[in-house]
């Protein structure tokens, strides 16, 4: 799963890990407006990008704290903006890239424990994401069926 184009991933990927991070923030911030608005289309690029950021900058460096961090809240992000977007495949898909990689990639810390722990559970991300970004993550919506 991509969000930035071939062309544009070729640049970025020839960056410094500090300049990763800054637009990594740069495009989560950018996101925040259009998501509290439930602007779901407008967000999603912002947070895609930040996604495949977060992705070049963990295959450079598996162990890092940050890094594990930026890569699981932009992961969690994505996936919920692409759910209310009625798009549940590639939200699904999006957790479950992450949970690969992040176990691909075998952190040395044990800290990868609890990211690949906070990405199973569900009722988890509003916390995480608000510990980490200060925001509120609107939650899934389900609809219930009763079997009778």
């Amino acid at each position: 799963m991509a969000f930035i184009c071939q062309q544009h991933r070729k640049k970025y990927e020839n960056l410094g890990d500090q300049d990763l991070i800054n637009y990594w923030f740069h495009w989560m911030q950018g996101s925040e407006t259009p998501y509290q608005n439930k602007e779901w289309k407008n967000a999603l690029p912002f947070v895609g990008g930040a996604f495949d950021l977060a992705t070049m900058l963990i295959k450079r460096n598996p162990d890092a704290p940050l890094i594990l961090n930026l890569m699981s809240l932009s992961a969690i992000y994505a996936s919920n903006i692409l759910h209310h977007m009625d798009r549940e495949e590639e939200s699904d898909q999006v957790i479950l890239y992450t949970q690969e990689l992040l176990l691909e990639e075998k952190p040395a810390t044990l800290n990868d424990s609890k990211y690949f722990k906070t990405l199973c559970d569900e009722s988890a991300h509003n916390d995480f994401v608000k510990s980490h970004l200060n925001m509120h993550l609107y939650q899934r919506e389900y609809i219930s069926e009763s079997l009778h």
